[in-house]
């Protein structure tokens, strides 16, 4: 630590093995440091003056994120604010990202639920595909279902989609090569 700069040092909270960034931080949880009055992470500023420069098209990967497998990441991630350069290592985006969605079991190389379809499933005790599907067997239009699950029409529309739910309610489908219309060119032949 005698390498950092007094800025630095008077922001590091160091315990007995991650190094707590204590100064600003920015909206995704990363700690924020000055460095030649523009705004850095901090992790990559710290990094930088002890160790040397980032090589080109590197991210730092925390190690100590990796390691805690009860942490799900995000912005209150508390590895986000370490700056302990002997838990960064320069790694490539893409490898970030694989070791990022490998940690706490929350990707499972699938995308995580949103607080709103985990509030939908809780409410109906069914997954997200069974409420739509039994709410648009039922009758029920797109719209109805929206206001229904309290969401956008987007959202729904999305969700029917994924779910395999198709809908027209009236209109004609866009494409014209619909299943129906080359069983009709089939009955004409």
């Amino acid at each position: 630590m005698n390498d950092l700069p007094a800025y630095a040092v008077a922001r590091i909270e160091r315990g007995a093995d991650c190094w707590r960034w204590t100064g600003p931080r920015n909206h995704f949880g990363y700690g924020q440091a000055m460095k030649s009055g523009k705004t850095q992470m901090a992790h990559r500023y710290v990094f930088e003056s002890v160790v040397g420069p980032i090589p080109d098209g590197m991210d730092l990967d925390h190690l100590c994120h990796n390691a805690d497998a009860a942490c799900i990441g995000g912005a209150t991630c508390p590895h986000r604010l370490c700056v302990n350069p002997s838990h960064l290592e320069p790694v490539t985006h893409r490898e970030n990202m694989r070791r990022s969605r490998n940690v706490g079991k929350a990707w499972l190389g699938k995308r995580r639920k949103s607080p709103i379809v985990a509030g939908i499933e809780a409410r109906y005790r069914s997954s997200l595909a069974d409420v739509l599907r039994s709410m648009h067997a039922s009758g029920m239009k797109q719209t109805d279902i929206c206001a229904a699950l309290g969401v956008s029409r987007r959202a729904a529309g999305n969700w029917m989609r994924e779910a395999g739910i198709t809908c027209h309610y009236g209109r004609k489908p866009r494409h014209p090569r619909t299943l129906t219309h080359l069983m009709s060119q089939e009955k004409a032949a």
